[in-house]
């Protein structure tokens, strides 16, 4: 039964960087990874101020910005107020425009770099707290029989699904029940690498393009205000009340052909951040509207802070296991603020 210092479960964003940080700090680590599927690649956005988070996880940032395109244009209508528009010349502090899964790959590749044990594995069966720790039971994705590890911490960074904290019975808060359906195609000039959010009837537009004309359309809307999955057609319908955005897409036919990707966009958190031997991050943490854009930078930001309290866990100093449920906690509800502000603007 392999032993570990730390266990991190999930190998997104905050994962990977947690597991990173840890393993560059010299602890034993392992990484469970679990089999899903990657879906369509919907463009992202990357807050500037992640630059120095990716530069303490040892990435190249020469290799980033030439990985990742800068954003030059910000429209937003909220409500009924005018479009207003920022442009920018690409510059080190405009937004990086993200395909996540090359983001991705720049954390395996780094990861791969160090000393760290990685486990595939189709479900983790059974989280058992003990007095040295955690041990995990985990199904693995390359024979049917069952592996059990033992962590002294384990950080659940398994996404909205949270798998270890549920297990422990650590319910979440659900502030909404906001949904996004995406569609994808070819896009013009007129907003290439740029945004666009603006409000509709019944709910929210948002458009971003990238650098090699393609664009993809997000609508936004409270799950209770729709009775079924929209078609493709009816999001380019809404997309094409707002100028700006029809006069990117009209020229192309493909868009009311696109297959609809279906996400879950509601605002929610753990009520605990943390417990005895475990701590959560990124979306298993929290999830927040992406409408707020702030969703990958707190990912980076939580996976290096969980990676700092962890290791200082292990050596019997809890300050900063506490110093990062309150910081969360503050930040979460700083996030709620800012999201009513904005939405109080839709009308």
């Amino acid at each position: 039964m392999p032993q570990l210092d730390v266990v991190v479960v999930g190998d997104g964003i905050a994962g990977r960087a947690a597991a990173i940080a840890l393993a560059r700090s010299g602890v034993s680590v392992g990484l469970v990874r679990q089999a899903t599927s990657s879906g369509v690649d919907i463009p992202e956005t990357l807050a500037p101020m992640a630059m120095p988070l990716l530069k303490r996880l040892g990435l190249d940032l020469d290799r980033v910005d030439q990985t990742f395109p800068r954003i030059v244009s910000r429209l937003s209508r909220w409500g009924r107020g005018r479009m207003q528009r920022n442009d920018m010349l690409p510059r080190p502090t405009a937004a990086l425009l993200l395909g996540k899964q090359r983001l991705y790959g720049l954390l395996r590749s780094k990861l791969g770099e160090l000393d760290c044990e990685e486990f595939d594995v189709e479900q983790v069966c059974d989280v058992r707290p003990t007095d040295k720790g955690a041990v995990l039971r985990l199904r693995l994705s390359s024979a049917p029989a069952e592996q059990e590890i033992v962590g002294r911490m384990v950080i659940d960074a398994t996404g909205r699904t949270s798998a270890i904290a549920h297990r422990l019975d650590v319910r979440r808060r659900i502030y909404d029940s906001l949904v996004s359906f995406w569609i994808v195609g070819k896009a013009g000039d007129a907003l290439r690498q740029a945004t666009v959010t603006a409000t509709v009837d019944d709910g929210w537009i948002f458009y971003v393009g990238t650098d090699a004309g393609q664009g993809a359309l997000g609508f936004f809307t409270a799950g209770s205000h729709i009775s079924g999955k929209p078609t493709a057609a009816s999001i380019v319908e809404r997309a094409c009340g707002v100028a700006e955005i029809a006069e990117a897409i009209t020229c192309c036919s493909d868009w009311a052909a696109s297959p609809v990707t279906t996400r879950n966009a509601a605002t929610t958190m753990l009520e605990r951040p943390c417990g005895p031997g475990w701590l959560a991050c990124g979306d298993a943490l929290q999830t927040v509207d992406p409408l707020a854009s702030s969703g990958n930078l707190i990912a980076l930001k939580q996976g290096l802070l969980a990676a700092e309290a962890t290791k200082a866990a292990l050596f019997g100093d809890q300050t900063l296991l506490n110093a990062y449920a309150v910081a969360t906690r503050q930040e979460f509800r700083e996030v709620l603020a800012h999201r009513s502000r904005y939405y109080g603007l839709r009308s």
